[in-house]
């Protein structure tokens, strides 16, 4: 509570200037200010992760059977990275078979999941083909949602260990692997990671909801 009253005090101010008073803004400083709100967000997300990552091994339960609009998630989250990528020089594409069925999740938490794997593989992305693929689509009794870059191909040694526990050594940014994999376990999803010829894969598997009898 004490770290992220404060930062959503901030947030809130960052989100009235970009949105509201834009307008009398120079374009360079207000390119500055929405850097900044989009560093805001990710370090409201590092703290969540680290919060869960401090977590894993409480007994804390996490909502497994609300249902959840899967595609509404991706869309938003879509819309919320696109213009950071668009700055960064990176390609971002959404790709949803509809109509997509709901899940069995927890909306905030998947939204987090979603996001800390986008966030890697746009760090990820080559030079050469710097595009993100986010796409989700129902693959026999689940809803499969994928995110490929092309970045420098993972060997299979790596993409087994990838999201490995917040105790295992971790690069720049991979925390919040770790925690994705324990956020996704703790709601009976799936995750894991490949590399073929569409590039480097985080895959992520949901069921279909189910309303309780």
């Amino acid at each position: 509570h004490e770290l992220r009253t404060p930062l959503a005090i901030v947030r809130s101010h960052l989100d009235l200037v970009v949105n509201d008073l834009s307008p009398g803004i120079p374009e360079k400083p207000m390119g500055m200010l929405k850097t900044a709100a989009e560093s805001l967000v990710r370090l409201e997300r590092l703290i969540a992760d680290i919060l869960d990552g401090a977590a894993a091994d409480d007994a804390r339960a996490l909502p497994k059977g609300q249902e959840v609009d899967l595609a509404r998630v991706l869309k938003d989250l879509h819309a919320d990275t696109l213009p950071g990528a668009a700055r960064r020089g990176i390609t971002l594409r959404l790709d949803i078979e509809e109509p997509l069925p709901t899940v069995s999740g927890d909306a905030e938490r998947i939204e987090r999941i979603l996001a800390n794997l986008l966030d890697h593989s746009m760090r990820s992305v080559g030079k050469i083909d710097p595009a993100v693929f986010l796409s989700a689509a129902l693959e026999e009794d689940r809803v499969v949602v994928k995110i490929a870059d092309r970045g420098s191909a993972i060997g299979a040694l790596r993409a087994a260990h990838l999201f490995d526990g917040v105790e295992s050594p971790r690069g720049p940014g991979e925390l919040s692997l770790a925690v994705a994999r324990r956020l996704t376990e703790e709601m009976g999803a799936q995750l894991s990671a490949a590399a073929n010829e569409d590039g480097n894969l985080k895959i992520v598997k949901w069921a279909v909801w189910r309303k309780p009898e």
